[in-house]
């Protein structure tokens, strides 16, 4: 299913909406910012390679949605440290947490403007798929 779903992109800015919904996802299952940051890698790689978009505009959208969202999930690692850190739950501190939230949307803003959009080569798209064992399909 989700093949079928990368399959459908063709932008950019789909593919870091795609990914930023995919680590929110995986964070709110599994707690786990760690773990949906390999997960999604290894789920978009090949279709940000094929559209011809650097991999730290992955790991850019990977920091934004993954990591970001990690203190605003109650039973996420970072949720209960900063609940217990602060001694407050997180239900109260969330409409502080701004730049959890900007950071999410000012990265899909980015991503289907083209703003700070890294692009690479075809040469350069075959050459870092070939050193992460990923065929392209263009």
């Amino acid at each position: 299913a989700m093949g079928q779903l990368t399959n459908r992109i063709k932008s950019c800015g789909m593919a870091v909406l795609l990914a930023e919904i995919e680590c929110i996802i995986i964070n709110l299952l599994t707690g786990s910012d760690g773990l949906n940051k390999i997960i999604t890698t290894e789920l978009m790689m090949k279709k940000f390679l094929e559209l011809r978009v650097h991999p730290i505009v992955l790991c850019r959208s990977l920091e934004d949605s993954g990591t970001m969202t990690g203190p605003i999930i109650p039973w996420s690692a970072a949720g209960l440290y900063m609940a217990t850190t602060l001694g407050v739950p997180t239900t109260e501190y969330l409409p502080y947490c701004v730049l959890c939230f900007c950071s999410l949307l000012f990265g899909v803003l980015y991503a289907f403007t083209g703003f700070k959009i890294v692009r690479i080569t075809d040469e350069e798209a075959h050459i870092m798929a070939a050193e992460r064992g990923i065929v392209l399909d263009n």
